[in-house]
C-alpha cells in the first residue's frame, strides 16, 4: 500500500476538557498505522468550529487523509459534518454510505450517524462516529480504498483491472471521483464485442441476497446462475458478473481451467454440466478484501440469538453486550500498599487494624489504624505511612512519614464511573474480560456461542489412514480443518476421521442436507470447479442456495465458494489443495464467523519484505511466509497449492497485490495465522 500522511481529529467536548480519557483516537491512529501511515498522536477539539479549524490546518499542512471521529450524530452539540462541509471542495457519498452499512448490521443506530466524506484540495477527508466499534467498521471500509484514493489525489495513473471492483467494496466502488456522485461507474468494454462489466451504484436492486444488510456488497445470485461482475440482470448480449442477478440454472462456460488449477478435481471445465458455471483460470468474480467484507456482512445478517451464561462458561463466546462498570471501580477508598492509614499529626495512636474485606470506621484525630492493601480506608485518614517506613516507640505509638505527597489510595471511580462502557459487544469473551465482568459484579453474561461448523471431504480418491499410492492420496484436510476452525473461532463438530463423500451429485447432495441439519456451517473440501466428478455447485442450486461469494481473485485459492441456505446455514466449499483451502478458510469462513458472533472483520498487520515476492497478475497473491528475527517477513519454498511443508512453518500469508510485486524493504499487508504465541513454529 502507498505510504501516506494522515491525521487523526477527535470532536469530543468531554475529551477536549480532560473530562474523561479519549478512547478513539489511539485505536484510530493504530490501525492508520497499520494501513502504510505515518500519523501523529490525535488532535482532540471540542464539537463545531474548533473541528473546522482542525481540518483546516491539516488541509494547510498537505496531509493527504484526514479521519475525524465524534459529532456525528444527531444531538444538538453534533456538529462535525456541518463543520467537514464547510471545509470540502467536493463530497464523495459512497464512503459514508459505505461506512454505515457495514455497521447496521451489528449495531442498528450506526444508521443515525450523519458523517461525510470528501475532498479539499488534495486531502482526503472521512468522518467516523465516536466509539471504538465505529472506528473499527471505518477502518475496514477504508483498508482496502485509501492507497488507491491516495495515488488518484496525488495524480497518479493508477490502473484497474477489468473487474472494477476487485478489492473495492462496490459501494464504495460506486462513489469513484470519475463519476459523478451517485451514478454508476461504467468501465468500458474491451473491443471485439467482449463482455461488458458495470459496477452498480450501492442502491442496487440487484447486489445480491446481502443487499440488505451490512455493506452494499454485490454478491453471486442463486446457485446456477453464471454471475462474474456488476452487469443489470438479463441485459441482453450481455454475461452478468458481481451482483448480477438470476440467471439461468446451467448457466454460461468460460472455457477450460488450465491442468494444475486450484481444486482437488475437476481440473478441467467445459460446458454442458448441470449448474455449472466454468471460469477461466485466471477470473476471479470478486477481489479479495472485497470477499471478506462480503463474508463478514453475510454472518453479521445472521446473527444466532444470544444466550445468557455463568462466567466460568463464558469464555471463548462472543459478547452479545457491553460489560458496563455497575458501580464506581473501585467502589471505595482502597489501600494500595501495607501500613497505617493516618489522622492528623503524629506521632499516632494506634486504634486498630483494618483488613481487605471489613468496613473501617472513622479516624480520630491523631490516631491511626494498621491498614492492609486492599482494605477500605478510614473515613477521615489523611495519609498511608508504608509499614517499612514506620517505626513503633516503647508506648505504641507509629511515627514515619508519608512517601509520597498524594495518599497511596484508589479512590472510587479511578479506573472507571458507574456505567461507563468497559467492553464493547463483540468483544471475545478471555479470561481477561471474565476477570472484568466478575470484578464489576456479573454472575453471568449475554453472549453468542461459537457456530457450530462440520466439515465434508469430497473425492473418491482419498484415503483416511495408511500409505498413499495406486492412484489414492491421503486426505489432509479432513484432520486439521476442525484446528483451524477452532482458532477462528467457530465450534467444531467433527468426527475422526471424516469419512470422504462419493463422486456423485446424490451423495453430495445427501451430505450437505444432513450436515446442514446439525450444523450453522459447513466447510467442503474440493469440487469447486466444474470438472465431471464436481458436483458442489449443481449441488447448491438443487439445495435452492444462494451464493454470498462465488470466486475470488486471489491466487492460490480462487474457485472459492460461500453460500446460504433456505434456513440461514452456511456452506463454504474450499477447494481441494491444502493450501488453497485454508486461504479460503481464512478469507471467507474466518470473517463470516466474525459476523456470525458479532465480532469485527479480522485485521491485517503490516511487516516489512526480506525478498522479493512476485505477484499474480490481476489476482491478490497470498504468499506464505515466515516471520524472522530480524523482523522481516521471507517467503517459503514448499509453497505450491498442494504442499503442506511450507503451510507447516509459516506465520500467515504476505498480501502482494494485483499488478504489483513485493520488493525487498517495502511495507506489505500481512494475513498472520490464528494462533496463539506457543504455537507459532
Amino acid at each position: 500500500m502507498t505510504d501516506f500522511q494522515a491525521r487523526v481529529i477527535v470532536a469530543s467536548n468531554r475529551a477536549s476538557s480532560g473530562g474523561y480519557a479519549d478512547t478513539t483516537g489511539p485505536v484510530l491512529v493504530d490501525g492508520l498505522r497499520r494501513l502504510g501511515a505515518t500519523v501523529t498522536e490525535p488532535v482532540v477539539v471540542p464539537d463545531g468550529d474548533p473541528v473546522e479549524r482542525a481540518l483546516r490546518e491539516a488541509v494547510a499542512a498537505r496531509v493527504d487523509v484526514v479521519v475525524t471521529t465524534g459529532g456525528t450524530g444527531v444531538s444538538p452539540t453534533d456538529r462535525t459534518p456541518e463543520a467537514t462541509a464547510r471545509v470540502l471542495d467536493y463530497q464523495i457519498p459512497g464512503i459514508a454510505e459505505a461506512v454505515r452499512a457495514y455497521g447496521v448490521g451489528t449495531v442498528p443506530t450506526a444508521a443515525l450517524s450523519r458523517g461525510i466524506a470528501g475532498v479539499a484540495g488534495r486531502t482526503l477527508v472521512v468522518n467516523l462516529a465516536g466509539s471504538r466499534g465505529a472506528v473499527a467498521d471505518g477502518l475496514a471500509v477504508l483498508g482496502p480504498i485509501l492507497a488507491h484514493a491516495v495515488d488518484q489525489l496525488r495524480g497518479g495513473d493508477h490502473p484497474r483491472p477489468v473487474d472494477a471492483t476487485a478489492g473495492v467494496p462496490p459501494a464504495v466502488a460506486a462513489a469513484d471521483s470519475s463519476a459523478p456522485a451517485g451514478s454508476p461507474s461504467a468501465v468500458a468494454a474491451p473491443p471485439g464485442g467482449a463482455e461488458q462489466t458495470t459496477v452498480l451504484p450501492a442502491t442496487g436492486s440487484s447486489a445480491g441476497p446481502r443487499a440488505a444488510a451490512g455493506p452494499a456488497v454485490a454478491g453471486p445470485g442463486p446457485a446456477g446462475a453464471h454471475s462474474h461482475g456488476a452487469a443489470a440482470p438479463g441485459a441482453a448480449g450481455t454475461h452478468s458478473h458481481v451482483g448480477a442477478g438470476p440467471g439461468a440454472v446451467g448457466g454460461h462456460s468460460h472455457g477450460a481451467a488450465a491442468p494444475g488449477a486450484d481444486g482437488a478435481h475437476g481440473q478441467v471445465t467445459g460446458p454442458g454440466a448441470a449448474g455449472a458455471r466454468g471460469h477461466d483460470a485466471g477470473g476471479g468474480s470478486i477481489g479479495w478484501a472485497a470477499a471478506r467484507i462480503a463474508a463478514h456482512a453475510a454472518g453479521a445478517a445472521a446473527p444466532p440469538e444470544p444466550v445468557r451464561l455463568a462466567l466460568p462458561d463464558a469464555a471463548g463466546a462472543t459478547l452479545a453486550e457491553p460489560v458496563r462498570a455497575r458501580t464506581p471501580l473501585p467502589a471505595f477508598t482502597t489501600a494500595s500498599v501495607d501500613g497505617y492509614a493516618v489522622r492528623g499529626a503524629g506521632p499516632w495512636r494506634v486504634s486498630g487494624r483494618v483488613l481487605a474485606g471489613q468496613v473501617a470506621v472513622a479516624l480520630a484525630d491523631g490516631t491511626a489504624v494498621e491498614i492492609a492493601t486492599g482494605a477500605m480506608v478510614p473515613p477521615g485518614a489523611d495519609q498511608i505511612i508504608r509499614v517499612e517506613d514506620s517505626t513503633r516507640d516503647a508506648e505504641g505509638l507509629v511515627s514515619g512519614q508519608p512517601r509520597r505527597p498524594t495518599p497511596e489510595w484508589r479512590v472510587p471511580g479511578e479506573e472507571a464511573v458507574k456505567g461507563e462502557e468497559l467492553l464493547p459487544a463483540g468483544t471475545p469473551v478471555t479470561p481477561g474480560a471474565v476477570g472484568v465482568a466478575a470484578q464489576c459484579g456479573y454472575d453471568e453474561l449475554l453472549v453468542r456461542r461459537p457456530p457450530r461448523a462440520t466439515v465434508l471431504v469430497f473425492g473418491d480418491e482419498l484415503l483416511t489412514e495408511g500409505l498413499p499410492g495406486r492412484g489414492l492420496v491421503r486426505d489432509s484436510l479432513g484432520p486439521q480443518l476442525p484446528g483451524w476452525l477452532a482458532r477462528i473461532g467457530a465450534l467444531p463438530t467433527v468426527s475422526a476421521p471424516v469419512a470422504p463423500v462419493g463422486d456423485t451429485l446424490d451423495a453430495h447432495v445427501e451430505a450437505i442436507a444432513t450436515a446442514a441439519g446439525a450444523a450453522d456451517l459447513v466447510c467442503t473440501t474440493g469440487g469447486t470447479m466444474h470438472g465431471p466428478v464436481d458436483h458442489l455447485h449443481p449441488a447448491l442450486a438443487q439445495l435452492g442456495a444462494e451464493y454470498v461469494v462465488d470466486t475470488v481473485a486471489v491466487r492460490p485459492g480462487f474457485p472459492m465458494v460461500l453460500a446460504k441456505l433456505p434456513g440461514g446455514r452456511f456452506v463454504a466449499g474450499l477447494p481441494g489443495n491444502p493450501q488453497s483451502a485454508v486461504i479460503g478458510l481464512l478469507t471467507l469462513v474466518w470473517p463470516l464467523v466474525a459476523g456470525l458472533t458479532g465480532r469485527s472483520v479480522p485485521r491485517l498487520s503490516r511487516v516489512r519484505l526480506g525478498a522479493e515476492i512476485a505477484g499474480r497478475g490481476d489476482d491478490t497473491h497470498l504468499a506464505l511466509a515466515r516471520l524472522e528475527p530480524d523482523g522481516l517477513a521471507y517467503p517459503l519454498p514448499h509453497n505450491g497449492s498442494a504442499m503442506l511443508r511450507g503451510l507447516a512453518w509459516a506465520d500467515g500469508f504476505v498480501l502482494v497485490p494485483p499488478g504489483a510485486t513485493g520488493r525487498v524493504g517495502e511495507p506489505a499487508e500481512f494475513l498472520p495465522f490464528p494462533l496463539s504465541a506457543g504455537e507459532r513454529p
